[in-house]
């Protein structure tokens, strides 16, 4: 891991897991966060749940030889 996970992180992922919390992907990423990073154990205790709020976003990424990448993108939740 490359530094520590956002604040932003943990609760997207909490509300993610309380829609299947048996799924043992998820389990096992939630899990290796635990073990690895401290900061990302303090942001998991604090049970912050965040579902998206807009259904389109913007995400920028940082390429090291392109540089900034913005992409606009379209989420919706879907019953499984």
């Amino acid at each position: 891991m490359n530094g520590p996970p956002r604040t932003t992180t943990s609760p997207p992922l909490r509300a993610l897991a309380g829609t299947d919390p048996d799924a043992p992907d998820l389990a096992a990423l939630v899990g290796e966060l635990l073990l690895k990073s401290s900061h990302f154990a303090k942001l998991w205790e604090r049970y912050d749940v965040k579902g998206r709020t807009s259904a389109h976003q913007d995400k920028t990424f940082h390429h090291p030889q392109v540089g900034p990448i913005t992409l606009t993108f379209q989420g919706m939740q879907l019953g499984l």
